[in-house]
């Protein structure tokens, strides 16, 4: 698991054949739909049409705020699935960090008008016919890349890009067709899609089992981030939740090891793709006001990690001395019956240090568990804000032998926030946690009173779902 060795044979389709529809940037159709100030922020929209499909305009909704007019850089936002970033986000967003800030609807959402032939039936990877072309992420991704071109062409600068979920697949796909895109930060699952032999067991690997094959290497060609990471010059931010059922960890993890200019990688263990707050992070690190704090989580990445079956350590490597206090392992057990997007994870202080070493004893692993475990610190900035910064997750064969019963129950807690209100955060089931286990049979309830009763084993919204896709390994509960 976590190999760097995984090859494909899909190769990726010139960059070209994704844009080249569009028309010159100096003849895009682009209408200001509303301009404001706000107490002293400017918040326009505009509407952006660089092509047209079965004789209408695919267009666009970009929003920008304004704090420092003379200030030419924006942050370029590219929403997730909802596909919709509000002028009120836009507005808070300028108006707490004090920089320019631009954001896109996706096309056929939120203020990007209707186009009868250009919509998501759940998400980007549908595809309605044959081609990269019949598909909705083709035009959504070129007409997002239009914004983003026309804003160059204006005379701004949106040479950073952020997104959360989707909207972190398609700031690695700015990057990868952009050159003029110098810095990314993609967060909560989002990166590599399908590459083979990479466990995901995700919603999104239900979808692509819905397409079929051929189809498959079609997208991947045309827009999995995975196979364009070497085109990427911009800087990377990753971040992503140790629990995220839309992506996994081993997808996560294959996505950093092959990011040629890395930053840093943020993981928040025991959390969901819903984790409150989600992503705010990133806003903290795309500022950069604190240059040290950032050199320090930047150093987390070079960090070696050996485990020692034999004494039950991992060993970690080089710790200065100003880490001593902030450095954690994170440590997880595989067992083969638990989902790779549940399992609860365990923090622990160094047990003692080695020259520059820290040695962290793990209490106990099943025999024939994997062991997953990383580096983790947590430092204040100048402006008492808090970064979080890990290695990337190494994987051993566990060494211990204590049975299932004797564990400590106080770290079987349950994963998931699962909110009443929000069925989106019902958790994956793990059958060797009993809390978790005991909560899924209560949203398994809530679903039954719902008149929701089949779902698949991604436990995710199934309802939601296109009806050929709530046939695959749906569950009569």
């Amino acid at each position: 698991m976590f190999s760097n060795s995984i090859q494909t044979d899909i190769a990726p389709l010139p960059a070209a054949e994704l844009l080249d529809h569009l028309r010159p940037v100096e003849q895009y159709a682009v209408t200001l739909t509303r301009s404001e100030e706000r107490d002293g922020i400017t918040l326009k929209r505009y509407a952006i049409s660089a092509a047209r499909f079965r004789g209408a305009d695919v267009t666009l909704s970009l929003g920008i705020a304004i704090a420092n007019p003379r200030e030419r850089d924006l942050v370029f936002c590219i929403p997730g699935g909802i596909g919709i970033y509000t002028d009120e986000a836009l507005e808070w967003l300028t108006r707490t960090h004090g920089a320019n800030y631009a954001g896109i609807d996706w096309v056929s959402r939120g203020q990007s008008p209707p186009h009868d032939h250009v919509h998501t039936i759940y998400d980007p990877l549908f595809m309605d016919g044959d081609t990269f072309r019949d598909c909705f992420m083709f035009h959504n991704l070129s007409a997002i890349w239009a914004a983003l071109n026309w804003l160059f062409h204006t005379g701004f600068r949106p040479a950073e890009a952020l997104g959360g979920s989707w909207g972190g697949v398609y700031s690695f796909l700015m990057a990868a067709l952009d050159p003029r895109v110098e810095r990314i930060y993609p967060t909560f699952g989002c990166g590599g899609i399908s590459f083979p032999g990479v466990e995901k067991r995700s919603l999104w690997d239900a979808a692509l089992e819905h397409i079929g094959p051929a189809r498959q290497r079609t997208w991947s060609a045309a827009f999995d981030p995975l196979l364009r990471l070497q085109d990427i010059g911009a800087s990377v931010y990753y971040e992503t939740a140790t629990n995220d059922k839309f992506f996994s960890l081993h997808a996560a993890m294959t996505t950093w090891h092959r990011v040629p200019n890395p930053l840093f990688l943020s993981l928040v263990h025991n959390q969901d793709h819903t984790m409150r707050p989600f992503g705010g992070q990133a806003f903290e690190v795309q500022r950069r006001a604190d240059k040290a704090a950032i050199d320090a989580c930047r150093r987390m990445d070079t960090k070696r990690l050996v485990w020692d079956a034999r004494s039950g350590t991992v060993r970690c490597d080089p710790i200065d001395a100003e880490e001593r206090e902030r450095i954690r392992l994170i440590w997880s057990e595989q067992l083969p019956s638990h989902g790779n997007m549940s399992r609860a994870w365990s923090a622990v202080r160094p047990a003692g240090f080695e020259g520059d070493a820290a040695v962290f004893r793990i209490e106990s692993t099943h025999p024939e568990a994997e062991l997953l475990f990383y580096a983790n610190q947590r430092l204040a900035t100048k402006e008492e804000r808090i970064l979080n910064a890990s290695t990337p997750i190494r994987a051993a064969s566990g060494g211990g032998a204590i049975s299932p019963a004797s564990r400590d129950a106080a770290r079987t807690e349950p994963l998931l926030d699962a909110r009443a209100a929000e069925l989106w955060t019902a958790p994956v089931g793990d059958r060797h946690n009993a809390p978790v286990e005991e909560e899924q049979r209560g949203w398994t309830a809530r679903f039954a009173r719902g008149k929701h009763a089949r779902f698949s084993r991604f436990g995710i919204r199934p309802w939601l779902l296109p009806a050929a896709w709530r046939a695959i390994e749906a569950l009569r509960m």
